[in-house]
């Protein structure tokens, strides 16, 4: 780019000062008698005189011009523009030298050429560079919420359209814990209640009587016969051991003698001496439980109750007490029931054994005695032990 405007400004001072001489030679011509023959372009000018006429001294306008000729300077190669940089700069173009003007004769007219019109440089074409538009991020969706259309209030029937309500009605009658009530229903789905009536209430009756044990008082279990629900009423403290001990030895007692009369024998008595055997009798069956002479006679000793028989009168060498009368035993794991059915079921448990009731329910034996134990920790597990002696002498 550079070269080419060189180029271009020395062409056109080059044309100025040709113009120039012509205009000089065409006047030397008419009054000296100059002979211009030729005019080189960039090479020296030649003025040859006519002849017969001595050269005379050359004018300045004669005189050989060399033109000035501007300083090239060795032009730099335009850096290429990185495709990296979106802004290019133009190069702006430099100003031309403008030449000076060779001196004039004022005698002389001299007819200035016309001035051509400068050529215009190239205006520099700008690489488009469309900046990179940025990527605007996406968006997040937000989800569609269409507007809740408004509920329009149902509009009021028309007077002729207005439903009439048709009720069924049905009587609840009142239980022992809800009302009674009238159910009025339309066909339409509408009800309502009225004539209520109080609720009856429970009538309990009396079922049966708990016995007090070893883990509860005496209680009354009552049931409402309308709805069958129970109520169960406890008075009084459980029983201690010996206290129920002593109310088992009674209840056995007493439910023997009725099976015995029954039968049409007389009723038993208890002889005290005779039930503090059997209850030691007992306390021998939690841990040998079984009919055994050795530990009957041992009862007997401790207590020195019953007939002392001294075997050694008659050759013999045993001497023992004996009540001359018959043992029965029974043990028990029941533990949820009072002294009474306690004694009831004992008297049913020998009364149905056959080799027991024979002397148990006879008129042969008229005295008793009847001891029980309780051991939550019996070595066989069975936890009551009941013993029954019988004799037909009262001993006490």
């Amino acid at each position: 780019m550079k070269m080419r405007k060189r180029v271009v400004f020395k062409c056109f001072l080059t044309v100025i000062l040709t113009a120039m001489l012509l205009a000089g030679c065409g006047a030397k011509d008419a009054d000296e008698g100059f002979n211009c023959d030729s005019i080189p372009g960039d090479a020296e000018l030649t003025v040859s005189p006519t002849k017969g006429t001595e050269p005379a001294e050359t004018d300045a306008l004669t005189r050989p011009i060399q033109p000035s000729e501007p300083e090239v300077k060795p032009s730099k190669p335009e850096t290429p523009v990185q495709p990296s940089e979106p802004e290019v700069k133009p190069s702006e173009p430099e100003t031309p030298v403008q030449p000076s003007a060779p001196e004039v004769n004022p005698s002389e007219p001299v007819n200035p050429p016309q001035p051509t019109q400068p050529v215009d440089p190239p205006k520099p074409t700008q690489p488009e560079v469309k900046p990179t538009q940025p990527v605007d991020p996406p968006k997040p969706t937000q989800p569609e919420v269409k507007p809740t259309q408004p509920v329009n209030p149902p509009k009021p029937p028309k007077p002729d359209e207005v439903h009439k309500h048709k009720y069924t009605d049905k009587v609840v009658a009142p239980t022992c814990t809800e009302k009674g009530y009238t159910l009025h229903t339309c066909t339409c789905g509408h009800s309502y209640k009225d004539s209520y009536k109080d609720a009856l209430g429970h009538k309990f009756e009396l079922q049966y009587t708990v016995e007090a044990n070893l883990s509860h008082g005496n209680g009354a279990a009552y049931a409402c016969p309308r709805c069958g629900t129970w109520h169960m009423e406890e008075t009084g403290a459980p029983y201690t051991p010996e206290a129920y001990q002593k109310a088992v030895v009674d209840a056995t007692l007493k439910y023997i003698n009725q099976f015995r009369m029954e039968e049409g024998a007389p009723a038993a008595i208890m002889l005290p001496g005779l039930t503090k055997v059997a209850q030691l009798r007992a306390v021998q069956l939690q841990t040998n439980y079984e009919h055994s002479v050795d530990d009957l006679r041992a009862a007997l000793a401790y207590y020195k109750y019953g007939e002392w028989i001294d075997g050694t009168q008659y050759g013999g060498k045993d001497q023992y007490y004996s009540i001359n009368g018959p043992e029965a035993i029974w043990r028990s794991q029941n533990l949820d029931v009072g002294p009474d059915a306690m004694g009831l079921e004992i008297a049913r448990t020998f009364r149905s054994s056959s080799a027991h009731w024979s002397y148990l329910g006879s008129a042969k034996y008229r005295y008793i005695g009847i001891g029980i134990t309780y051991d939550a920790k019996a070595p066989d597990g069975w936890r009551w032990k009941i013993c029954t002696l019988q004799t037909n002498t009262n001993y006490g």
